[in-house]
């Protein structure tokens, strides 16, 4: 008995210890909305890159897989042409890819074509009226991993309200005149009555520990109520701060995995998923270049558009109208 005594205070320590080491994340320091933001942007890389990706539809036993080269800027400048990978027929690296879709029954010749040049928040293209431009919205996805600036992207979640403002610093306090004192020597030093301290600001409530694909990761946006619409909400890993998924007021969602650090300091996930309406999307990285700052830009001027959009031919009705829905909202 004696020995039980002598060893029960130790027992509950140990105990004490495997609790909190085994507590769930909520417990861990969240740093401030902005921290985060600033984490995350700095993945976003410097000068112009080129990004190849394959684009795979899906329905059922087909599939349909379209080559985006991506030619980056920032998310201020960017361009993308579409185009049929090598292995097609009649293949083309201009700007429209003509193809033969066959199998089980008679060839049906389609044509996919389409460019566009995003600058200044505007989208510019080409149809069948001549050159277009329209206001990008929420659902250009491809811009959330090219956001450079930390403000820029703080916007985009206030937009969203994703976050709430943060409320303004409380005036600083008035600070009386110093007073003079002498030291044993005679000298006079001043000594401030009070001292200006930095302010702190409370919690966010829009920002939480939460998971996402097996990892913790730090939760931008109210959590959604376990019966009613998903809310809008940004996932950024805590160690690494990769942006991880991202839902947008339009229910859109984007997976990202798999992220691989290419020249000048840009991150890109090797594979993402974009989910809406039922349908799903995998992007999947092919190649990336970084061209540094030595280019003209003339790649992102609209001036430089002149083949109209065309998705033609192809034979299934579902990837057809998913190819159609995916390049119309999110590209």
């Amino acid at each position: 008995m004696r020995g039980l005594k002598c060893s029960t205070p130790l027992l509950l320590i140990l105990l004490l210890n495997l609790w909190l080491l085994g507590s769930p994340p909520s417990w861990g320091f969240i740093p401030g909305s902005k921290f985060i933001a600033g984490q995350w942007v700095s993945h976003a890389g410097s000068g112009v890159y080129v990004v190849e990706q394959d684009v795979v539809f899906s329905s059922g036993s087909d599939s349909l897989t379209l080559r985006e080269i991506w030619q980056v800027n920032g998310e201020g400048q960017m361009r993308v042409t579409v185009q049929a990978p090598k292995e097609w027929p009649n293949h083309s690296v201009g700007g429209g890819s003509q193809f033969t879709a066959g199998g089980g029954g008679e060839a049906a010749t389609g044509v996919i074509q389409f460019q566009s040049v995003y600058n200044d928040g505007h989208k510019f293209f080409v149809n069948e009226r001549g050159r277009q431009s329209k206001a990008l919205t929420d659902d250009f996805v491809e811009k959330y991993f090219y956001v450079r600036n930390r403000d820029s992207f703080i916007n985009h979640l206030l937009r969203m309200k994703v976050l709430l403002p943060l409320p303004p610093p409380p005036p600083a306090p008035k600070v009386a005149k110093a007073k003079l004192k002498r030291d044993k020597k005679g000298d006079k030093n001043r000594e401030p009555d009070s001292e200006k301290k930095e302010f702190n600001y409370p919690p966010e409530v829009n920002v939480r520990l939460s998971r996402v694909g097996g990892s913790i990761a730090y939760a931008l946006g109210v959590p959604s109520p376990v019966e009613g619409e998903p809310l809008p909400g940004f996932w950024i890993e805590q160690d690494l701060f990769f942006l991880r998924k991202f839902r947008l007021p339009s229910k859109v969602e984007v997976q990202a995995d798999n992220y691989t650090a290419y020249a000048h300091g840009l991150s890109l996930p090797h594979q993402r998923t974009v989910r809406w309406n039922q349908r799903s999307v995998q992007i999947n990285i092919v190649k990336v270049n970084g061209l540094g700052r030595g280019t003209k830009g003339s790649e992102f001027s609209p001036s430089t558009l002149s083949q109209p959009i065309k998705f033609q031919g192809l034979r299934d009705p579902e990837i057809a109208q998913s190819v159609e829905e995916f390049y119309q909202r999110f590209r």
